[in-house]
């Protein structure tokens, strides 16, 4: 999926059975501080619900 996050066009993925999930505030606030920091590409984590199940995942800058 794609999405724009400081002027980047961000691909991002999430694993198997999970294609339709959208990225989260707290997801988006990570990738900005990891852009800052200089990374271009990176893990995502996101908590499912209260027994802190988590869906993983991975996003990069895509280059024009």
């Amino acid at each position: 999926m794609l999405t724009k996050i400081l002027q980047h066009d961000i691909d991002f993925n999430w694993d198997e059975g999970e294609e339709d999930r959208e990225l989260c505030e707290i997801d988006i606030e990570h990738i900005k501080k990891q852009i800052e920091e200089g990374y271009q590409e990176g893990e995502l984590c996101q908590t499912i619900n209260e027994e802190g199940d988590e869906v993983r995942g991975w996003w990069k800058i895509i280059k024009n």
